[in-house]
């Protein structure tokens, strides 16, 4: 028998007003039917590539099963949302877009919930977020499912539940997660409707234009603005850059003052400094801190019921002025220029810390702004980037250091700042200087046939010169024929048994692409086979995968690499796109370690698939102090560790505070390993910022595990 669960949540607002007059408005609706665009089978039908070409109403969220057969669907069918053997791999989420309620009171989230079958797997759950929080809250709770599911098997009879959002809320998303692993498993969710009680205000129809700032001093500067929108008053609001802005809310009247933090406060840190008609379209705004940026936003409204336009207004930012120091670096020089690589000193200004920015020659030149601190990096094209290409690679309070990552026969212009931390107060006239690095050459590899090749035109011999039309056949013979700065091209093929190969030379190696260029040791010969060792600065690996080793023999776990391991000192190391996947059959290293002393930076690619039988492996390891690991948008999954060992896709170790491993914009998931399943930090410094860590698993043993995701 089919049982209809009908969700319904009231989300109410308590209003510090009553001049409203109430009136419920469809804000979402959502029945699957064929509007705007033809809805059926959108999203994961009897297939595991998805199709959502044209809608804009809904979004998918999640992985699916690559088992997905003809009777398996995540879409659109029958003009409902349905799910047949949904098996997760990660969650299968269905997520409306964004709604604006700022305008809105007792907002209401309702849908038809039903299940075709009486599964125990099957289960379906319904969340809200509000102003785009990231934090998702479940409603209509299954107390029958320990608080886990709105409806599993088809045995609950559902409640009618509400609950209270913060007043002011200017948005609102619901997300509908689908689980079965059964193969009968079936269900579906329809009728997705959000309503709210809207106020009777006129709201403007154009925003105020045209900001701009003067009067800039260490603690105040004058806001100005050219356009008042077609309100009849004009509100502006205050922060310091990374408060979170805060619209104002339509029916509530606020008490500006021009002494910052004086105003009524929007938010968190969001405060009134402006409410007039905009006769003088201008506010000078003081209480200002010195060197400090601040942001401003600009909002017209009508007075009457006090309606603000919130679907544009008028943003902008300014730093107030600091004293810089007085005295600028000087004595700018370079030295050890190699084709990927060079040193660069100077003697420091009078601030407290330098900041040293390059770019390539041609790339318009933009200096640091007053009040913005900025994370460096010594590979180019790493840290963070002012204007477009000029890179922050120093920023301390040293007077040199070793640049990397750069190009043969290309010409860097290099700025040297002198600035002060407290607060960030730069002295913008520069030492300045170019220097071009050294021309390269370049040698090639291909296997024994041309197919999909791009860089050669012939087949590979060890005979050969080993330009791109007379190939080497393999990498010892290239290295061998190759000196320090020279770039080595490796074309479409596999290539089998390249094995223990120790780098002594700073080269760069360039695949065709992770899919064409494929270097496996196919689990042959001893299991102590690794595929190179690298002993010299300033090496590249690019556009490959590597695959197959099976480093388990004589070398203590965790101290070398089933693939690669970066040795002792090893510094300016980059593998970029590159993937590392099934290595460790049988267990042994992690497929990456970079030991003490290194610096290391993994971007693009990742680490994938490595180990799932016996002992040790996994994906990523640090091993040792004075490591700098940055690993940069990569995916690192279904790595795994057996038995006791942790740290499935990056472990952490014999470190201290000198060694810090920065993850950044990657993907973390399906790890397995005792303890954290994605990340084990036994030492050192971690650092993760915009990443993903989802489904790892932390627990293989009878004894007691920690982290699923992260033990630190």
């Amino acid at each position: 028998m089919v049982k209809l669960l009908k969700i319904f949540v009231l989300l109410q607002t308590i209003l510090s007003f009553s001049l409203i007059s109430f009136a419920q408005t469809t804000l979402y609706s959502e029945d699957f039917d064929d509007s705007p665009v033809a809805l059926d089978h959108k999203g994961y039908y009897q297939t595991t590539t998805i199709n959502m070409t044209g809608v804009t109403s809904f979004t998918l969220g999640g992985s699916i099963n690559g088992s997905y057969t003809t009777d398996d669907w995540f879409a659109v069918n029958n003009s409902r949302f349905e799910s047949k053997d949904c098996d997760p791999i990660s969650t299968l989420d269905w997520i409306s877009s964004s709604v604006n309620i700022s305008s809105y009171t007792s907002v209401t989230l309702s849908a038809d919930i039903v299940l075709l079958t009486s599964y125990s797997e099957m289960y379906v759950t319904a969340y809200y977020e509000v102003d785009g929080s990231g934090t998702w809250v479940q409603f209509g709770t299954n107390s029958d499912a320990s608080g886990k599911t709105i409806a599993n098997g088809g045995s609950w009879t559902g409640d009618n539940l509400s609950v209270t959002i913060p007043n002011g809320s200017s948005s609102v998303k619901i997300k509908i997660s689908h689980y079965g692993t059964n193969g009968s498993s079936n269900a579906y969710h329809d009728n997705v409707l959000i309503e709210g009680t809207g106020s009777s205000c006129t709201e403007p129809t154009t925003a105020p234009s045209g900001i701009s700032f003067s009067s800039i001093t260490t603690s105040s500067m004058t806001v100005n603005w050219t356009g008042n929108g077609d309100g009849d008053m004009v509100l502006v609001v205050a922060k310091e850059s990374g408060a979170t802005l805060t619209e104002p809310t339509s029916g509530t009247s606020y008490t500006a003052n021009t002494v910052f933090g004086s105003g009524t406060q929007i938010g968190t840190g969001n405060y009134v400094v402006y409410d007039a008609d905009g006769t003088t379209q201008s506010v000078t705004v003081t209480g200002l801190s010195s060197g400090t940026t601040y942001d401003y936003a600009i909002y017209a409204y009508n007075s009457t019921d006090d309606c603000y336009y919130l679907a544009d207004y008028e943003t902008g930012s300014q730093a107030t002025a600091c004293t810089p120091p007085g005295t600028s670096p000087t004595s700018l020089a370079f030295s050890s220029v190699g084709s990927n690589s060079m040193d660069i000193s100077w003697t420091a200004g009078s601030g407290t810390n330098s900041l040293v920015v390059v770019k390539e020659s041609g790339a318009t030149h933009t200096d640091p702004s007053i009040g913005v601190s900025y994370s460096a990096s010594s590979t180019f094209g790493s840290g963070d980037e002012i204007g477009t290409g000029n890179y922050v690679c120093y920023s301390g309070t040293g007077t040199s250091f070793t640049l990397t990552g750069l190009t043969g026969s290309t010409t860097y212009n290099v700025s040297v700042y002198t600035f002060n931390t407290s607060p960030t107060c730069y002295n913008l006239t520069e030492d300045y200087d170019s220097q071009q690095t050294l021309a390269f050459n370049t040698f090639y590899i291909n296997d024994n046939s041309t197919s999909n090749d791009i860089y050669t035109s012939a087949v590979g011999s060890d005979s050969n010169t080993g330009g791109d039309s007379d190939p080497f056949l393999t990498i010892s013979t290239a290295i061998s024929a190759a000196s320090d700065g020279d770039v080595i091209y490796i074309d479409a093929g596999t290539y089998n048994n390249w094995e223990n190969i120790t780098l002594s030379k700073e080269l760069t190696f360039n695949g065709a692409g992770t899919e064409l260029t494929l270097i496996d040791d196919e689990f042959a010969g001893a299991s102590t086979n690794y595929f190179m060792y690298v002993t010299a600065d300033n090496v590249v690996f690019r556009d490959m995968t590597i695959q197959g080793y099976e480093n388990n023999g004589s070398q203590t776990p965790g101290t070398s690499g089933q693939a690669l391991t970066i040795g002792a000192g090893a510094s300016g190391v980059l593998i970029e796109d590159v993937k590392l996947s099934g290595n460790g059959a049988s267990g042994g290293n992690p497929s990456i370690v970079v030991l003490a002393n290194c610096s290391v930076t993994i971007r693009g690619g990742g680490s994938l698939c490595n180990t799932w039988h016996t002992a040790y492996a996994g994906g990523i390891e640090a091993n040792g102090n004075g490591i700098t690991l940055n690993i940069e948008d990569c995916v690192v999954a279904y790595n795994y560790k057996y038995n006791s060992y942790d740290g499935g896709g990056l472990l952490i170790q014999n470190s201290n505070a000198t060694t810090t491993v920065n993850i950044s914009d990657s993907y973390l998931y399906s790890n397995d390993a005792s303890d954290g399943g994605a990340i084990s930090q036994r030492s050192g410094v971690l650092n993760v910022t915009d990443c993903i860590i989802d489904s790892n698993v932390a627990g293989q043993t009878s004894t007691s595990v920690y982290g699923g995701a992260v033990r630190m």
